[in-house]
């Protein structure tokens, strides 16, 4: 996914940024390379991360209930919603919030960034 956004996205509005140690730099609207950047590093970090801990990449969403009850993940999705603080997507949140405020953390593009950061398998 990351190689295809590169090539169809940041190809598509990418111009010429020459700047010191890299004379082929490019740079392209705001808009167009933070979604290519956090999608770079979810493949970077997130992805092994999920591989490491036994994760499923691809989910099947008809077995999913089973799964929660099997895994026993109701006691622990009630732990997060009595604590939300245990939740790595709430401080992430949070996280966001502390640097832009609330109002850049609910604007459309931030809604969009963090469905993109968060994106299952």
């Amino acid at each position: 996914m990351f190689h295809r956004m590169l090539k169809t996205v940041i190809k598509k509005y990418s111009v010429s940024d020459e700047r010191v140690g890299n004379r082929l730099g490019l740079t392209a609207p705001l808009d167009k390379y933070v979604p290519v950047c956090q999608r770079h590093q979810f493949e970077t970090d997130e992805i092994p991360r999920a591989k490491k801990n036994g994760w499923p990449s691809d989910i099947d969403f008809a077995a999913l209930p089973e799964r929660v009850e099997e895994a026993c993940m109701k006691k622990r999705l009630a732990a997060v919603m009595k604590n939300p603080t245990r939740s790595f997507f709430w401080r992430e949140i949070q996280e966001d919030v502390k640097a832009g405020g609330k109002r850049a953390v609910m604007s459309t593009a931030a809604q969009y960034a963090t469905f993109e950061r968060t994106l299952p398998g």
